[in-house]
């Protein structure tokens, strides 16, 4: 395919009132073909570009970014940085669009009006098949290792597993029900693009089942650790949790350890972008900064 005409930088003058605008990289890491990125196509243009849109009132350029990808593809996004800016013209008035990194936290992509397909495709696949220069130009500034650079841990609540009344034998044995492992199937298909290299679990079955589906797809062992098990001091599973600050983690736990981990970490600067809740198969996906944690978003349970 022919590359369309450059898209020259502009600076915006008096008669030439400046559009905002900001898009997402929507990066995910495919356990079989490596680093992806999503692109979108646009039926009424009949091209192929990175989801992006223009500011409304009031909103600044990371809520625009994540407010149009959601809005293009139905995928509520995780952002991590800014990635850089595009500057061109349209109808003769200078457009500047802002671009982040992000990654799925969850959602599902439906047609729409905009966007009618949505693809995840290589690096290498994006900057042939991405209609404009500018969206190949900030593919190709994606590093291949972007995934280990910038590290997560995702914090499951097992799945459901019955009822701990009518269970005869020792708690710690009480085993994922039908219900709880079409659970752990859902968590394995949210998580299992992430980049994920390590998982650790509370000794009880219920959370190594949760993340025995998921640990078959990435071909890792599950790890059992005391600080996540049931009654777990908060200070001892943040530690846990700060120790995996430098990898992509995910651990399995309980619901009397995960709130009271989360609230530790939240009283020394984590900040929740969610209503706090911890339901059977949930997820709390965790972003740290060195090796401190200063952001959580709050996954629900797959329906």
């Amino acid at each position: 395919m022919a590359d369309p005409p450059p898209e020259p930088p502009v600076t915006p003058t008096k008669r030439s009132p400046k559009i905002r605008a900001a898009g997402g990289v929507v990066l995910r890491t495919h356990r079989t073909h490596g680093l992806q990125v999503l692109i979108a196509h646009r039926p009424k243009y009949r091209d192929w570009t990175l989801p992006k849109g223009r500011l409304d009132k009031g909103e600044d350029d990371l809520e625009a970014a994540l407010r149009e990808v959601r809005e293009e593809t139905g995928l509520r996004c995780l952002p991590f940085e800014r990635h850089g800016l595009s500057s061109y013209r349209v109808n003769g008035k200078a457009k500047h669009v802002a671009w982040y990194t992000m990654e799925v936290l969850d959602g599902r992509f439906e047609p729409n009006d905009e966007v009618d397909q949505i693809r995840w495709v290589t690096l290498e696949q994006a900057e042939r098949e991405l209609t404009y220069r500018a969206d190949r130009l900030h593919v190709a500034g994606v590093e291949d290792d972007w995934a280990p650079n910038h590290p997560m841990a995702y914090v499951v609540r097992h799945a459901h597993a019955g009822d701990r009344s009518s269970w005869d034998g020792d708690d710690a044995d009480r085993p994922l029900s039908d219900r709880g492992r079409a659970q752990a199937k859902a968590i394995s298909k949210r998580l299992r693009h992430l980049g994920i290299t390590r998982l650790i679990s509370s000794p009880s079955l219920r959370c190594v089942q949760t993340l025995e589906h998921l640990a078959g797809k990435l071909d890792l062992e599950i790890e059992t650790h005391w600080a996540l098990a049931e009654g777990a001091s908060p200070k001892a599973t943040a530690a846990l949790l700060s120790g995996l600050s430098g990898r992509r983690a995910a651990v399995s736990s309980h619901g009397d350890v995960i709130p009271a981990a989360l609230d530790h970490l939240a009283t020394r600067g984590m900040e929740l972008h969610d209503r706090f809740d911890c339901k059977k198969g949930s997820v709390w996906a965790l972003k740290p900064e060195r090796a401190h944690f200063t952001d959580a978003w709050y996954v629900p349970p797959s329906e």
